[in-house]
């Protein structure tokens, strides 16, 4: 949504490189909560165990 500020962003970039206003920001979706989760397993190997 707006407070992403992708707007901006991008046109900003296509004033830095010479390219013409982005279109179709008025279609964008609005500001909404999201939620992001993730999950993260690790296993020991003994191929790289050392010895001690």
């Amino acid at each position: 949504g707006p407070a992403a500020q992708g707007e901006f962003v991008q046109n900003e970039w296509h004033k830095l490189i010479g390219a013409d206003k982005a279109n179709g920001w008025d279609n964008q979706i609005k500001d909404e909560i999201g939620i992001n989760l993730s999950f993260e397993r690790a296993w020991r190997s003994s191929t790289f165990d050392t010895p001690r």
